[in-house]
């Protein structure tokens, strides 16, 4: 065992302390994780465990296969994406559906807790299973081994299949993908990659003999290309246990294919992609610099990797400053550096430029690099780089034990796939802290330099094919080059930012009445300002504190003359900044704390979230205090944020999906000026500065009709002095607000209509029954659990039975206000031959449940599923405060959710049958269909 693997973790910060970062025991291997178990089986599967205590009587089974489509032969192009499928469509011990349907008996919903995922390089499979049930828990390892080695692969289930996989093809259709696939061959230069997209090749994947791909099976899915992690609330010992004797059995198959790595040629010279096309949504301009995958194993390879970060950390945050400036050369920005495929990583610089702007744009990008690497970064810069990922890593370890077992289980994954380290979050902490120190700006700088490279660089320019702009040539991007680093460029400068949000403090205020409410857990104060304040502490996380806050009223109130402003106010003014502080100096102040904040301003109420570390509650409540008595006011930055907006919306009519969006909201609101999916960039031209001040004063001006609440890691008593002081300091406003009926009202008559816009062979559907009906709780949750049946059945017909779509979404919502109404929403692609059919089957399935209600099984997946879900929420602090805030704005009991369980057990099939009957009538159904356009 080597020394550091041998010394406590306080030994190894004093040993680096000691040595020095440069000695040469920095070779020494990265500590793992103390805390997992891992091994090798003798047929050589790895496996890893580890107790996670959240979610409780919860596990995250993973099965990794270092294999995916870069194994692929000819006429395999698609199988290992293929096969993933075919592990949930038949098992030994899951004949055809019964894996999928099992496991939604016992609370597992597909999709969110069971899924897979294909790549060029490896196939993970993922599962999450009860821990508090010993045959259920058992079940999910036999899945594993069936999906090792146990695929029936029958012809009838296979050829089911084929249409599945087209539709999860035809969903990604469109610009995007036309322009990748153009962009992989510079990209993917000279490699195997580009000619091996995990989806596949439309042809083979219709036509492929059944036993190509069941000697894709036999090849690759094999012990010792895999490994099994678990993570969650188990006993480590017992599934060690349960893993040998489970796996242990299984054997590799004789004379299996040697297990290649491809690589990918150097190029020396600059490659160029240029592509447009005439629904492209973006103008993006992305610089790739290409370097060999360098192995993260020592210590001496995690002190690069932070020096890395820092640098590309670093970076991003002077593109971030560019891009607020008055007249900005790109809407948005960013940099880092990462693996782009096993044998290369990527340092990448990428922006959304504005239409006519791609030159533009990429000189900007080009200069900063250009910059960073004759000059470098400056201390301070550095110095808040540091700051930020120390920041990240306490709150890391502050929640180390109340962290899910699903953001804890890819760290073992990636580990076995392709090295990743894989110490636990304190070790991470303790050796970045320890390091940070040693790396100097002079490393960083020289680190950064290396990122630039004259050869392996592909320069990747696409956008929207427009009169208004074109295309630069490859000469004229050449030139750029030539010209900004012939530049000698000025170095960066910055000035010292404030110390501090506010120069001295409010008047604090004072609590008037105080109440507890021992069943919620809630202390609710009113202040002397007339404020509400709602507590809910919680010991669901160690280090987390979430915030809303709401207030009746919205830009309802404003005329239609002045609607643009009033309804961009809240996105204008917190791209201001706040207080003392630009947005630019802003981002610098908060580099190195944990908390977030944005205003809303919808349209029948005004508020605030937003979520903070223990440590930076206070400038929360600071920032809240400001946003409420000091709106900011910055002529330049208004106009940054206005030419951003513009341009980010310049294109996206153009993409067909976008357009329908639009083309179903203007139908079903009677095209209401005030309903719109996609505002037209002309838009931005009504809104102005003096509107949009004095519309947000006037929301946020006063705190007596505003409820706040928090709920998180604290007492009433530590944090009751800094309510007063800033919550109870904002003025007192005017009262009694109530949301003003603008006029729009939804459709609920049956109608259809059909829009034609794209030209791939690709149709959208949007179906929904909308019905009018007063509001409750009751209706609201039954028409859920309806919602959630039909979400089943439509699934296995519309996926498994015809193989007509990929997946279809289907969800429930309940409108209050001047139009009550409840509203069932259908959606699926599919291809544009099967539209009228699929529909047809939408409508016998619906007509299916009313009549007949769910069956047993159906209805048993859908409670078991609501109340493992709900067992699990309530145990979270998004859940209490979304909950609380529901409450206070539908005015109905504050305790409405805790009966929840009991609601879901008495869930019946008469409820459900009852609200279908109710809800899902033709003569309340809407049919928007989007159709290629005609030729």
């Amino acid at each position: 065992m080597h020394l550091i693997q041998k010394l406590s973790l306080l030994g190894v910060v004093m040993l680096i302390g000691l040595l020095g970062a440069q000695s040469q025991d920095m070779s020494q291997p990265i500590p793992f994780d103390p805390d997992t178990r891992t091994g090798t089986l003798e047929n050589g599967m790895k496996y890893y465990v580890r107790y996670n205590a959240k979610p409780e009587n919860n596990a995250e089974l993973r099965l990794a296969l270092n294999a995916g489509s870069i194994l692929e032969t000819e006429e395999q192009q698609g199988l290992a994406h293929f096969l993933e499928h075919m592990c949930f469509n038949g098992t030994e011990n899951f004949p055809k559906n019964d894996l999928v349907n099992y496991l939604e008996s016992i609370g597992v919903r597909f999709g969110a807790h069971l899924n897979a995922y294909t790549s060029f390089d490896e196939t993970v499979y993922m599962l999450r299973v009860p821990t508090d049930n010993e045959e259920q828990f058992q079940q999910g390892f036999q899945i594993m081994e069936d999906w090792m080695h146990q695929l029936l692969l029958e012809p009838e289930e296979i050829d089911k299949e084929r249409g599945v996989v087209i539709e999860e093809w035809r969903t990604r259709l469109g610009a995007q993908q036309r322009i990748a696939e153009q962009a992989y061959d510079k990209i993917f230069y000279g490699s195997r990659y580009p000619n091996r997209i995990p989806i596949g090749d439309t042809a083979v994947l219709k036509h492929f003999e059944y036993e190509t791909l069941r000697a894709f099976y036999e090849d690759w899915y094999r012990p010792n290309l895999m490994a099994i992690v678990v993570v969650g609330d188990i006993d480590v010992d017992q599934v060690e246990d349960m893993i040998k004797r489970q796996f242990s059995g299984v054997e590799n198959p004789e004379n299996a294919p040697e297990r290649v790595e491809y690589g990918m040629p150097d190029h020396e010279e600059t490659l160029v992609s240029l592509i447009e096309d005439e629904e492209a949504t973006f103008n993006r301009v992305e610089v790739f610099w290409k370097h060999p995958t360098q192995p993260t194993e020592s210590l001496a390879d995690f002190r690069r990797d932070l020096i890395t970060s820092l640098a590309s950390t670093m970076l991003s945050d002077r593109l971030s400053e560019l891009a607020q400036e008055e007249n900005p050369p790109f809407t948005f920005s960013g940099a880092g550096y990462s693996s782009l495929v096993r044998p290369k990583e990527v340092y990448n610089t990428t922006a959304v430029v504005p239409n006519g702007g791609y030159l533009k744009g990429f000189e900007a990008i080009w200069t900063e690099n250009q910059r960073a690497r004759q000059h470098g970064f400056t201390s301070s810069e550095l110095n808040r780089a540091k700051s930020t990922l120390l920041a990240r890593l306490d709150q890391q370890y502050a929640e180390r034990e109340k962290t899910p077992s699903a953001r804890v289980v890819n760290r073992y994954v990636y580990h076995f796939l392709n090295g990743s380290p894989a110490p636990s979050i304190g070790q991470r902490r303790e050796l970045s802290q320890a390091l940070l120190p040693t790396i100097s700006l002079a490393e960083v700088n020289s680190a950064f330099a290396a990122f630039i490279t004259d050869k392996n660089r592909v320069i990747s320019i696409s956008g929207a094919e427009r009169e208004d702009n074109p295309l630069p040539s490859e000469e004229e991007v050449l030139a750029v080059i030539r010209k900004v680093d012939a530049m000698d460029l000025e170095p960066y400068a910055e000035e010292e930012i404030q110390a501090s949000l506010l120069e001295e403090m409010p008047e604090a205020g004072e609590v008037v009445s105080r109440s507890e409410d021992e069943e919620l857990g809630t202390t609710t104060l009113e202040l002397s300002n007339g404020a509400t304040v709602v507590l809910r502490p919680t010991d669901f996380q160690n280090d987390q504190i979430l915030f809303r806050s709401f207030s009746k009223g919205g830009h309802s109130q404003y005329a239609d003359e002045v609607y643009k402003s009033a309804s961009m106010a809240d996105n204008m003014v917190s791209s201001m900044g706040i207080g003392p502080f630009g947005p630019v100096d802003l981002e610098k102040f908060m580099s190195d704390k944990v908390v977030s904040l944005s205003p809303s301003i919808s349209e029948r109420e005004e508020g605030m979230n937003g979520r903070s570390s223990v440590k930076d509650f206070e400038t929360l409540l600071q920032m809240v205090y400001l946003y409420h008595t000091d709106t900011p006011e910055d002529q330049a930055a208004f106009n940054s944020m206005v030419s951003r907006m513009s341009n980010l919306y310049a294109n996206l009519g153009s993409n067909p999906q976008y357009w329908f969006q639009d083309q179903v909201t203007k139908a079903m609101y009677n095209d209401h000026p005030r309903r719109q999916a996609l505002p037209d960039p002309a838009d931005f031209e009504q809104i102005d500065l003096e509107t949009v001040v004095r519309v947000f004063g006037e929301r946020f001006g006063g705190a007596d009709d505003f409820t706040y609440l928090f709920v998180g890691s604290f007492t009433p008593e530590e944090i009751i002095p800094m309510i007063t002081q800033y919550i109870g300091a904002i003025p007192k406003g005017e009262t009694g607000e109530e949301p003003q009926d603008v006029g729009a009202r939804i459709l609920t008559e049956a109608t259809a209509e059909t829009f034609y816009r794209g030209k791939e062979d690709q149709a959208q559907v949007v179906l929904r029954f909308i019905t009018p009906g007063d509001w409750s709780l009751e209706d609201r949750y039954e028409l859920r659990s309806a919602t959630e049946v039909l979400s089943i059945m439509l699934r296995e017909a519309l996926r498994e039975d015809e193989g007509g779509v990929y997946g279809v979404r289907v969800n429930s919502a309940a409108s209050r206000g001047e139009q009550e109404y409840y509203q069932v929403s259908i959606q699926f692609t599919c291809a544009p031959s099967n539209v009228e059919k699929l529909i047809g089957v939408v409508e016998e399935i619906v007509s299916q449940l009313v009549a007949d209600g769910p069956s047993a099984e159906n209805l048993q997946k859908v409670r078991e599923t609501q109340l493992k879900e709900y067992e699990e929420a309530i145990k979270t602090n998004s859940f209490w405060l979304g909950n609380l805030a529901f409450g206070y704005r539908n005015e109905v009991d504050l305790d409405w959710f805790l009966d929840m369980p009991e609601d879901m057990k008495g869930l019946s099939a008469e409820n459900i049958q009852a609200a279908a009957a109710a809800y899902m009538k033709s003569e309340h159904f809407v049919q928007m269909v989007l159709m290629p356009e005609k030729e």
